[in-house]
């Protein structure tokens, strides 16, 4: 997070107060979504880009575009520092993508440029797209917030069309705002209709491709597939999940009867009986080409 020290959001509470709120809100892995970049050399191995976003709730994201104020990222801090957080349990993120009123904050879009090459840091940026363009596609969203804070970044959103300045941040008539807030800042703001000006952004792609799911996965269905997704066999998703392997396997079960209930194509009898690692392995791909599955959308049929 040194990357960007103006993004951690310690002005008004402090570093210590401040980690402990990163620390929750990294913790939380249905709100938080998160991208390292690394550079690796014979001798060491250098994270030179991070990119993070956390879901808020549409009162949060209400607040802060009626009235711009520097600051977008502290303000999440301090909410969790109080007890208040802005970031929205589990149960709201279905209910909000199922109504396509999802709102989220990039908190951190940041390439280490000092240490790269031109080639290298177009590299890192189109990876932070990339990455962003990929863990949030296949949900519902209505816009996505985002706080300048340096003017090498006014420059860098010149190449993002879809990504609009609602509001350059002044602090000349704030008392003690010049101490507090750093920098050039301004309020920026994506969504669907903004990305009308550059569809052919990767960014814009979570915000053009709305799909509903239709295999209705329970949360723990979803949080297996998401793990194994990213590689995890029966052992590592058992820890993972803090499940045993054995429940892990009848969650696998719970998963393959939906496919044979709702997508029989997938998994179709006249191919003989598959072994569970081909049944796997057929559910993951279809999965990973349709990520709505695994998105909190609401239960359609009285899942929890």
């Amino acid at each position: 997070m040194l990357l960007q020290p103006a993004r951690f959001g310690a002005e008004r509470i402090g570093v210590k107060r401040a980690l402990r709120a990163w620390t929750t809100i990294l913790d939380d892995g249905d709100a938080c979504i998160a991208s390292l970049v690394e550079k690796t050399t014979p001798r060491s191995t250098e994270i030179v880009g991070f990119g993070l976003a956390v879901f808020v709730t549409s009162t949060f994201a209400d607040a802060a575009l009626a009235d711009p104020q520097p600051g977008l990222n502290a303000r999440i801090i301090e909410s969790i520092d109080a007890g208040k957080s802005v970031i929205p349990p589990y149960r709201y993120l279905q209910a909000a993508n199922g109504s396509a009123t999802l709102d989220h904050v990039v908190m951190y879009s940041t390439e280490k440029s000092g240490s790269l090459h031109p080639n290298e840091l177009g590299l890192v940026r189109n990876h932070l797209a990339r990455a962003y363009s990929d863990s949030f596609v296949g949900y519902q969203l209505r816009r996505m917030l985002y706080e300048i804070v340096d003017d090498e970044e006014f420059e860098k959103l010149k190449g993002y069309r879809g990504l609009r300045i609602v509001q350059r941040l002044s602090t000349s008539n704030l008392p003690g705002a010049r101490a507090l807030w750093t920098g050039n800042r301004a309020l920026c703001e994506a969504t669907a209709e903004s990305f009308l000006d550059d569809p052919a952004s990767v960014a814009a792609r979570p915000f053009v491709e709305r799909t509903a799911p239709i295999l209705d996965f329970t949360p723990s269905q979803k949080r297996l597939l998401a793990a194994a997704l990213r590689g995890a066999e029966t052992t590592e998703l058992a820890d993972a999940l803090c499940r045993t392997p054995a429940a892990i396997k009848r969650t696998w079960t719970g998963i393959f009867e939906k496919f044979v209930r709702h997508y029989p194509a997938l998994l179709p009898a006249t191919e003989g009986p598959l072994r569970g690692q081909q049944k796997r392995h057929k559910v993951i791909a279809y999965v990973r080409e349709h990520p709505e599955e695994i998105r909190p959308f609401p239960p359609q049929r009285g899942c929890v």
